[in-house]
């Protein structure tokens, strides 16, 4: 979608990663409505207060991880356009034009969600805020580190005066290069993040498939006190485990 594009209509108003963002008080309805809709069937259909729970927390989980995906994936399009933004900008400074317009260019020519931030920054110089504070709204907003380095840049050059071009030139490869370095290494890294998630599963798809071939595995055991906590510290380990996988092949 361009710059300027049409945004799909919603009964929700903006449900990107960005608009959910800023409207928290809805997703947190929305999840609660289904926690209270999901825990009443359950007890309903088994009769039991611990499936209850186990509804009241799951739409609230299953939110978190879907809003951490959108926005992952919203982190990843903008940190992407970056390099080629950055050239657009110093291709139309080159040509004598200012930063707002060139800014505002960019915003038109890019594909994105950065076309759109982009576009709205644009709009914000042209309404009186200055260059630098933005270009720092914007970096803020992204949570994007070469934007910030592209914020700093133009603010030190409005207060001390050089070549804007050759300085955005040199951030648009350093910029492109910690692009190539990210995904060196999370291809180096994809064998042990796969690892971790087959060997978090295995258990839970072992146990499945010994249920399916032999229903009655768990039954000499199964009304034991001992069963039922050992099942939950289980589970923990498992999600701990999981947690602990993710945190030591994540790349910053």
């Amino acid at each position: 979608m361009r710059g300027g594009g049409r945004r799909k209509f919603s009964i929700f108003g903006d449900t990107s990663a960005e608009g959910l963002r800023e409207r928290p008080m809805i997703a947190w309805f929305l999840s609660a409505l289904c926690a209270v809709a999901l825990s009443a069937m359950v007890v309903l259909i088994t009769g039991s207060w611990g499936g209850m729970l186990a509804g009241l927390l799951a739409p609230p989980a299953v939110w978190l991880m879907w809003r951490n995906y959108r926005e992952a994936r919203y982190r990843a399009a903008v940190d992407d356009s970056v390099p080629e933004a950055m050239q657009m900008i110093v291709r139309a400074l080159r040509i004598g034009q200012p930063v707002g317009f060139a800014i505002h260019g960019a915003g038109r020519d890019l594909t994105g969600p950065l076309a759109a931030e982009f576009t709205l920054t644009a709009d914000r110089i042209s309404y009186g805020q200055s260059v630098a504070s933005a270009l720092r709204d914007l970096a803020e907003r992204c949570d994007n580190q070469n934007l910030r380095f592209l914020a700093a840049a133009v603010s030190i050059q409005s207060a001390t005066g050089g070549n804007l071009a050759d300085v955005l030139d040199r951030l648009a490869d350093i910029a492109r290069g910690r692009q190539q370095m990210r995904r060196k290494i999370s291809a180096i890294i994809a064998e042990a993040r796969w690892s971790g998630r087959f060997l978090s599963a295995f258990p839970m798809m072992a146990t499945g498939l010994v249920l399916m071939i032999n229903p009655a595995h768990f039954e000499d055991i199964q009304d034991l006190d001992f069963f039922k906590p050992l099942l939950a510290i289980v589970g923990i380990l498992l999600v701990l485990n999981l947690i602990y996988m993710r945190w030591l092949v994540r790349v910053e």
